[in-house]
């Protein structure tokens, strides 16, 4: 296969990569931006698709026998480097989990120790595959920073493993060699990789399911192809549980099982069709059962961006920035942020380019219009959704590495002699190279070293509690971290952390082995427990989080005779308000500027309050906790009263002063205001804004 004269590969091929490099590793201002875009990019492409005029050859470029069969060595040689790279610095690489990574445990944690079951997870109704394997890991590999991060490596191992299998079993070796080396070393996929979220799941089973397609359209013909397709068709209808993108990946693979039953000149279904529906109308059947009964569909409805009619610009823009992510680096705030370059690389991005021209030049062919249909159908759900998130496309990702490799043998193609090869093999090695520099330089050292961008994503008081505890456990024994009694909501990454030493979480600990305590609070508790408690260890967890001035604190209390009692009311306090964490993780949103409805949690919280009992640590705790879930339901009356019973049945605290002396302030109870302030800068310790702020009230409304 020729390219026509007026196409030169490399040159769009060279132009392509030198614009996504500009758009990806330098610092440009809009304009030049768009300059580059257009000029190195569109204009480019427009030429590229006018020259290459499509060839008569109606044959796939890609046939088994266009070439002679390649040893084993090659492919198991990749194999063996796709496992290395994803399992290479494992518990190191991250340093400490996400929030996803935390509350994705959490759900399996919960399932495991209590039997919660459920079908979707949390508002954004994630479908249960992959808490319940999770769960059923933790069952086998206790909880912990290890097996959180061996979970998903395993996953993405797998999916490559699966994915050899599919393109032996349908490609030919060049094909299939060139495929596998770009995978191995995808920054994308080695990206998703370290994350313990549903995604890794999807792209496995997505190649679990093309595996399977594979081989039922080589056995299609063969009394064995009955067996493989209600395989396929059980396979392709469990995705539904895997993701929410899934039913698209669904739907082009009925389409192939279609195309290859009823289009060869059969009337009707062929039974291999229906052998595959009934594999897919089983697991249909159960998940649409679970969406009636659970109310499935309302994240979508409020992500979809035709609800309501066309939302016009913002659906344009974020459609786009979904795809100019693959591309280059759009430099929009997202907490999976990426900080060099986009999810391909420029060479990966040129190629992809240049395989989409090689599409357009083989339209004749069936192939190449099953090729780019299946992409618009798998970028859809990136291009009709509101908000930026670009890992609705990740089941694009085989198809546009599908594209590199088009594009690769377009530029190898036209190089008949052996030396001539370098150039081709030198576009693979770059991209290897770069896409394992991004991950292991500017990535690694963005997110896998504690600094002051973490707080986007991860929490690094938790990381530096877990370093205080970690040699705590291991010196001392098990103990108890009380983390459900802070007032804010941990994301479930330092109680899967401590799972092997702390009572608090592990049930299989009892409160007999415990012997110390841990408190995750404000700083100015301390002046009050310290008068109890005076071995307590105190330790502040370092603030990186810019809008809580107070900070977090932690006390590691010594369970003695003396205080044993006390303390074990203090985890049984603790375990009673373990239900309020999870009501509030499966209500979380990141929608900007939404308010969320608090009525279950609160209702949660006076079930379990009688359980506290007239301890004033508890009590302080209890209100402080209710006046947070009061601010997120944005009720000033209901924060106002909290800070009040707080007052009253718990510590004299200086937040709880200051904060009712902004809203009374707001309210324009000045007097009463003030006092509270005032009261504030009284307190045993005060590191509140309480002096900044009696100031700006007496500048405004005088002494």
């Amino acid at each position: 296969m020729t390219p026509p004269s007026k196409y030169n590969p490399w040159l769009y091929f060279l132009v392509a990569a030198f614009s996504l490099g500009l758009l990806s590793y330098f610092d440009l201002n809009p304009a030049w931006k768009w300059a580059v875009g257009l000029i190195g990019l569109a204009f480019p492409t427009v030429l590229a698709l006018r020259a290459a005029l499509p060839v008569a050859s109606r044959q796939e470029p890609f046939p088994r026998e266009d070439r002679p069969d390649l040893p084993a060595w090659p492919f198991l040689l990749l194999l063996a480097l796709a496992a290395f790279v994803r399992f290479k610095d494992l518990t190191t690489f991250l340093a400490w989990p996400g929030m996803d990574d935390g509350a994705g445990a959490f759900y399996a944690m919960e399932l495991k120790d209590e039997g919660r079951w459920r079908f979707f997870y949390p508002f954004s109704q994630v479908p249960p595959a992959f808490y319940w394997l999770l769960a059923l890991f933790f069952r086998f590999l206790q909880p912990s920073l290890f097996s959180l991060w061996l979970f998903p490596a395993l996953l993405a191992t797998g999916s490559v493993g699966f994915c050899y299998l599919a393109l032996r079993a349908r490609f030919s070796p060049v094909f299939s060699l060139v495929f596998l080396f770009l995978l191995a070393f995808d920054f994308w996929h080695l990206y998703t990789g370290r994350f313990c979220i549903y995604l890794g799941l999807l792209f496995f089973w997505e190649m679990l399911a093309f595996w399977a397609l594979a081989v039922f359209l080589k056995k299609a013909s063969s009394p064995q192809g009955r067996v493989w397709a209600v395989f396929l068709g059980l396979v392709a209808g469990a995705g539904l549980f895997v993701a929410i993108s899934w039913p698209v990946v669904l739907a082009l693979l009925a389409l192939a099982v279609y195309g290859a039953t009823v289009g060869k000149g059969q009337k009707g279904f062929r039974p291999d069709f229906l052998w595959f529906s009934a594999g897919v109308l089983f697991f249909s059947i159960l998940f649409l059962a679970a969406a009636a009964r659970e109310h499935y569909g309302k994240y979508i409805s409020d992500i979809w961006a035709f609800r309501g009619g066309w939302s016009g610009g913002a659906s344009l823009r974020d459609g786009w920035l979904n795809l100019a992510t693959l591309f280059a680096d759009p430099g929009m705030p997202f907490h999976y942020s990426l900080v060099w370059g986009g999810y391909f690389n420029p060479f990966e991005g040129a190629l992809i380019l240049a395989g989409l021209v090689e599409c357009r030049r083989n339209w004749e062919s069936p192939w190449a219009r099953w090729v780019v249909a299946a992409l618009a159908l798998f970028l859809a759900p990136g291009l009709v959704s509101l908000r930026f998130d670009v890992f609705r496309m990740l089941q694009a990702l085989p198809l546009l590495l599908f594209l590199a490799v088009l594009g690769w043998m377009a530029l190898s193609q036209p190089l008949t002699r052996r030396k001539k090869l370098f150039p081709a093999a030198l576009i693979l090695a770059l991209c290897a190279a770069l896409d394992l520099y991004h991950l292991w330089g500017p990535y690694h050292r963005f997110w896998g070293v504690p600094n002051r961008n973490w707080y986007i994503y991860k929490s690094p008081e938790f990381y530096r509690a877990y370093e205080i505890l970690e040699p705590l456990g291991r010196g001392q024994g098990p103990g108890a971290v009380l983390s459900d009694l802070w007032c804010q909501t941990g994301d479930g990454t330092l109680s899967l952390a401590c799972y092997a030493f702390d009572a608090a979480h592990n049930p299989h600990i009892s409160l007999e082995k415990v012997r110390w305590v841990a408190l995750l609070l404000d700083p100015n508790y301390k002046p009050f427990l310290a008068k109890d408690f005076p071995r307590a260890r105190w330790y502040w967890l370092d603030n990186l989080y810019p809008f809580n001035t107070d900070g977090l604190s932690m006390a590691v209390l010594p369970v003695t005779d003396s205080t044993r009692s006390r303390l074990f009311d203090w985890i049984k306090a603790d375990e009673a308000l373990k239900p309020v964490t999870s009501e509030i993780l499966d209500n979380a949103s990141i929608a900007p500027g939404k308010i969320l409805d608090q009525k279950a949690a609160l209702d949660l919280m006076d079930r379990a309050y009688p359980s506290l009992g007239p301890d004033p640590f508890l009590q302080s705790c209890y209100w402080e906790k209710a006046y947070v879930r009061q601010a997120a339901s944005n009720n000033p009356s209901g924060m106002l009263e909290a800070l009040n019973q707080g007052l009253q049945k718990g510590y004299p605290l200086a937040p709880f002063y200051n904060d009712k002396g902004i809203l009374l302030a707001q309210v324009g109870r000045t007097a009463e205001a003030r006092e509270c302030f005032q009261k504030a800068l009284q307190a045993p310790l005060n590191l509140t804004s309480a002096a900044q702020n009696l100031e700006g009230l007496e500048k405004k409304t005088g002494p």
